[in-house]
């Protein structure tokens, strides 16, 4: 999915019911929005060690990020907001 770098995403959505919006600007900052619902959470996944898959009820979200760059995020969001913060 890409360099450790650069990360790239695929949305994948089961009907176009479940997509709210979808905005292809034609302003110069070139602003595309894609908006809808992956659904309740059925899995949370890093597969291959650098893509982070996210399953829902109507989609998946696959973002190429490494373990090790989740993991100083996750540190990062505890050490602003504590280990209550990551309870959603």
């Amino acid at each position: 999915m890409g360099s450790t770098l650069i990360h790239d995403f695929t949305v994948e959505i089961k009907s176009k019911q479940f997509l709210r919006n979808i905005s292809i600007s034609d302003e110069a900052r070139k602003l595309v929005l894609f908006d809808g619902s992956l659904g309740e959470t059925v899995d949370l996944s890093l597969v291959e060690g650098d893509v982070l898959e996210i399953t829902g009820k109507n989609g998946v979200l696959r973002v190429s990020i490494s373990e090790n760059q989740l993991r100083y995020v996750l540190r990062k969001h505890d050490q602003m907001y504590g280990s209550k913060g990551a309870e959603a």
